[in-house]
């Protein structure tokens, strides 16, 4: 019976990873072997070409103006194609494309959600700024022809990016500031993580397995997930009573479209359940950080720029809503310094925008172990690079050090036994330009797109932004008040997460652990060996301290706030030591004056940027 159970679970994890396509195994090159696909001719094939339409400021008629500088460039581009039917390899292909072109103008069956023109050659797909991106159909003798075109500044091949895949209640108040309290008891270790502060062993005896969260939960914030395939109708996405839940739009050839099925929408070309296990971490109902959160599904039909682009042109000229909307992008490109191409500067223009709208963008950093602005082998990448996004690295939260997802599904476990987990997973990106880490591998429950039930555990980054992505959607729902855009998210995430408790980071790079604003570590037994909020809020006796590193002590040497001595759990122990460097704080420099706060930046002052979320109290007032 032992070996049939055997059996039976090994082929269980073998159909768990054929059937989890994203969750692909990484293979890891050398810097100098990075191919940079866009620099690549692609032959037949669509192209971004860029127009500048710039006309003069003094103008009556910009807009007109405008209008007929890009009407003029479409008509040209479309006399090239034709004139130069003889250049393309493929001309089954072109025929098809004009054939489906002349069926929709007499049918018009399909009803796209942007007006295109009547070609399918060259359409537009976005405008910022003075640049519009068309999109057309070219051979490669065409691309140098169309790129001496007056007013088009470059033709881009299409290309595909990556999606980032592999996985005392008063006391809780007064620390996390939330208004009411939801516990999700023994789950995911995903989630668990997220709502305590660094777990010890040495110091707390037996793991809490519980998450706990605000009870608004997201509520009234709306995640757009811009990614492959969606089904939204196992239990994880059920409770629409609470939320809505649906697929918006689909992009194919870059042109918006509206969906068949709401709950269900796959491409019809690759079918693929990455973004259902996305979402699912992010927001579904037993496994997601926020599950009162919308969720709103965007369909790609391929992950290229240009529908990256298109995609989010749509979002956001018709699915912002301000400081309630939060967007995650589970994928990115490696580029060259040297040649960043136009499109990845129309990319954060778009993103731009939407952060000016009120709209927060999230993104995976990657999979492939690398800096993510390396200047020594000099390469960036993208979208994580990009000044208004939140980028998210990913920690080993599962021990493994290698992508052993037969190991991961034979522990499945949601205890850790260990602070080892504590370190960047080896094969997540890393950089100045990552803010923040968060878990590499998650648990997630899903149906897949031929309606088969998987529950199990995947890993990437791609899992690591929707989770940080899941806690600024908590953030939102329980601070109605405050208009959040991307720096003011960035910020707070940061003050609220637990600095410098991840291994394999250089000093001179942020060092955050995500966490939703609990930092209290229980002990599941209540026994503790220490003090302090990682402790389980434990006191000193009387005639000792709390010293920094979370221990009762008498060391008068180490009972001084220069010291980092924790004042609400010393009885009084704690030396009050005035800072001697004005305006600064904290441990190494002491206190501020009084009547000042010191902020989690170690600054002192008495507004809410020092005395509020993540203000320390042990080095002054807070409120």
């Amino acid at each position: 019976m032992s070996k049939i159970i055997l059996l039976y679970l090994l082929l269980s994890i073998i159909s768990l990873l054929i059937n989890t396509i994203y969750a692909k195994s990484i293979k890891i090159e050398e810097y100098e072997e990075v191919e940079f696909l866009y620099k690549n001719k692609n032959g037949d094939g669509y192209y971004m070409v860029f127009v500048n339409t710039t006309v003069s400021n003094n103008s009556h008629h910009k807009r007109s103006k405008e209008s007929e500088i890009l009407s003029s460039v479409i008509n040209e581009i479309q006399e090239l194609i034709f004139d130069n039917k003889d250049t393309y390899e493929n001309i089954t292909q072109f025929e098809a494309i004009e054939n489906n072109e002349k069926e929709n103008l007499e049918k018009r069956e399909t009803k796209y959600l942007v007006d295109y023109g009547d070609s399918n050659y060259v359409y537009p797909i976005s405008s910022i700024k003075d640049r519009t991106v068309l999109y057309a159909y070219l051979s490669d003798v065409l691309v140098e022809k169309v790129e001496n075109i007056s007013k088009v500044t470059s033709c881009v091949p299409n290309y595909n990016f990556e999606y980032d895949s592999y996985y005392n209640l008063d006391e809780i108040k007064k620390e996390s500031k939330w208004k009411d309290i939801d516990i999700r008891y023994n789950t995911d270790l995903h989630l668990s993580l997220l709502s305590q502060g660094k777990y010890d062993e040495n110091l707390v005896h037996i793991y809490d397995t519980n998450y706990y969260f605000p009870k608004t939960a997201g509520e009234g914030i709306n995640m757009i997930f811009i990614d492959s395939g969606f089904n939204f109708m196992s239990y994880d996405f059920s409770n629409t009573d609470q939320r809505s839940i649906k697929c918006v739009f689909n992009v194919t050839n870059a042109k918006i479209a509206p969906v068949d099925n709401e709950k269900y929408c796959f491409s019809s070309v690759t079918p693929n359940d990455h973004g259902t296990r996305v979402s699912d971490c992010a927001a579904g109902y037993d496994h997601g950080v926020a599950n009162k959160a919308n969720i709103l599904g965007v369909l790609l039909d391929n992950c290229s720029t240009a529908n990256v682009i298109a995609a989010l042109q749509y979002v956001l000229d018709n699915l912002i809503v301000p400081h309630k909307t939060v967007i995650n992008c589970s994928f990115g490109i490696p580029s060259s310094k040297n040649d960043i191409s136009e499109d990845i500067y129309h990319l954060n223009d778009i993103i731009n925008k939407i952060t000016e709208k009120g709209g927060i963008v999230f993104v995976s950093a990657g999979n492939e172990g690398y800096n993510v602005n390396d200047d020594i082998n000099n390469f960036i990448t993208f979208p994580c690079a990009f000044e208004n996004t939140i980028c998210v690295g990913g920690i080993d939260n599962y021990d493994l050090e290698s992508v052993n997802f037969s190991l991961a599904n034979y522990r499945r476990t949601n205890y850790i036994g260990s602070s080892a987990i504590y370190k960047r997973f080896k094969y997540s990106n890393y950089g100045k330009e990552v803010n923040i880490y968060a878990p590499f591998f998650v648990r997630v429950a899903f149906l897949d797109s031929n309606y088969n039930y998987f529950d199990g555990i995947d890993g990437g980054t791609s899992y690591s932004s929707p989770i940080v992505a899941g806690i600024a959607a908590t953030i939102m729902s329980e601070n109605p008040d405050i208009q959040f855009n991307t720096k003011k998210m960035a910020t707070y995430l940061e003050r609220i997460g637990e600095k410098n408790v991840i291994a394999y980071i250089d000093k001179k790079y942020p060092n955050v652990f995500a966490n939703n604003g609990k930092h209290v570590v229980y002990s599941y037994d209540s026994l503790y060996n220490g003090c302090g909020p990682h402790v389980g809020n434990q006191v000193c006796p009387p005639n000792k301290c709390c010293s920094a590193n979370h221990q009762c002590t008498d060391d008068q040497n180490v009972c001084r706030s220069d010291k980092g001595c924790q004042v609400i759990f010393s009885l009084d122990t704690c030396q009050n030591i005035k800072s001697p460097v004005e305006g600064k704080c904290g441990n190494g420099f002491g206190n501020c004056p009084l009547g000042y706060c010191c902020s989690a930046e170690g600054t002192c002052g008495q507004s809410s940027d020092y005395c509020g979320v993540g203000c320390q109290i042990n080095y002054g007032s807070c409120y």
